[in-house]
């Protein structure tokens, strides 16, 4: 059930849900980042940031924030939370042209159709040294199982992948 316009299907809706900033992500994230070596004056690059709980961490932290998602809404969210971060509008492998010490790929890959070149695109934006953070959902975990055909993580149009374990 693929929509016949991915891109604006995308672009043109907003679960109210992710527009709200969970607060408890804050010290995963912050821990994620630690485990990365993240250091002040480091840059990142949260692809697909929604609420910004990756960004809002590593500003704290002293990175410099650059952001890219397809949702103009998370944009506007974040812009006032984080006047000096570069917040970016973006569909599928695109990139600034800088290159960044740490890339985040968080709930990303699953959104993607072409994921070779994206990911390529993604290593090329890396420092020497620098490194690529990658989660997805795990379609065959306890999670995924349990919540069956009415898994939440099923019923997202833009989920072209699903993503195991395995794969």
């Amino acid at each position: 059930n693929y929509p016949a316009d991915l891109d604006a299907a995308v672009t043109g809706h907003t679960d109210p849900l992710y527009l709200t900033v969970k607060p408890p992500l804050f010290r995963i994230y912050s821990d994620v980042l630690n485990w990365l070596g993240a250091t002040e004056g480091q840059s990142i690059l949260d692809v697909g940031f929604g609420a910004g709980e990756i960004l809002l961490v590593a500003n704290e932290m002293g990175l410099d924030c650059w952001g890219l998602d397809v949702r103009q809404e998370y944009i506007n969210l974040l812009q006032g939370k984080l006047p000096n971060a570069t917040l970016l509008r973006s569909f599928g492998g695109n990139t600034p042209k800088e290159q960044f010490d740490i890339v985040m790929l968080g709930d990303v890959l699953e959104h993607i159709i072409e994921l070779n070149p994206f990911v390529q695109s993604m290593k090329h934006s890396l420092k020497p040294g620098g490194k690529l953070w990658v989660s997805t959902p795990n379609f065959d975990s306890v999670f995924g199982i349990y919540g069956g055909a009415n898994n939440i993580m099923r019923m997202v149009c833009e989920h072209i992948h699903w993503f195991s374990r395995k794969s």
